[in-house]
C-alpha cells in the first residue's frame, strides 16, 4: 500500500500508479481515489494531475507542455524516465484514434500536427491500429492519405442482427409446430 504511514516512497509509488494506469489505458484515474486525494497538493502529485488530465481528454499541447514544464517531477524519475517513450506512443495511439472518427479521409501530415509528431510516427501508429482492427482503413502511401471505410462494423451488426432474427423465426416455427 503506498499510503503506508511516514512511508518516503509513498509519491513515487503515486506516480508509478499513475504511469501504469495511463500505460494500460486504464480509464478509472487511480487519483480519485480518496487515498490520493490526501497527496493532490504535492508538486509531483500535481504534475501527474496534470498530466493524466491531458491523457484523458487526448490533448497533444497539454500533453507536451506538461510533460516539458514538469520535467524535474516527471522525466527526471529515472523509473519515469525509461517509459516517456511508451506513454508518449499509448497517448498518440487513443488521440490518434479519437482524432480519425469524424473523416472518411484525412491527410498523415494533417494528424501529426494535432499530435505533435512525425507522418512516419503516424504511419506506424496507424499500421498499428489498423492490424489490431482497431480502426477500419487503408493508408494510401503516395499521397500520404488515410482512407477510412466507414460502415463496415455497422454492417457486420446488421448481419448479425439479421442472423439472430431468422433463428428466433426458425424456433418460434418450430415451437409452433409442437403446439399444434
Amino acid at each position: 500500500n503506498y499510503d503506508e504511514a511516514g512511508s518516503p516512497s509513498r509519491i513515487h509509488v503515486l506516480k508509478y500508479l499513475v504511469l501504469a494506469s495511463m500505460l494500460c489505458e486504464n480509464e478509472v484515474s487511480p487519483l480519485s481515489s480518496p487515498e490520493a486525494k490526501a497527496y493532490e497538493n504535492d508538486p509531483a502529485i500535481i504534475a501527474m494531475t496534470e498530466l493524466i488530465g491531458a491523457y484523458e481528454n487526448q490533448d497533444a499541447n497539454a500533453f507536451e507542455r506538461v510533460l516539458e514544464e514538469n520535467k524535474k517531477d516527471i522525466e527526471d524519475d529515472p523509473f519515469i524516465c525509461g517509459f516517456i517513450g511508451d506513454l508518449r506512443r499509448t497517448f498518440r495511439i487513443q488521440a490518434l484514434e479519437a482524432a480519425v472518427l469524424p473523416y472518411t479521409s484525412i491527410y498523415l501530415s494533417s494528424l501529426a500536427k494535432i499530435l505533435q509528431t512525425t507522418a512516419a510516427e503516424v504511419e506506424s501508429i496507424l499500421f498499428e491500429l489498423i492490424l489490431d482492427g482497431r480502426i477500419n482503413g487503408s493508408i494510401d502511401q503516395q499521397r500520404g492519405l488515410l482512407l477510412l471505410e466507414k460502415g463496415s462494423s455497422d454492417a457486420k451488426q446488421y448481419e448479425a442482427l439479421q442472423s439472430w432474427a431468422k433463428n428466433i423465426e426458425a424456433l418460434m416455427r418450430s415451437s409452433y409446430g409442437l403446439l399444434n
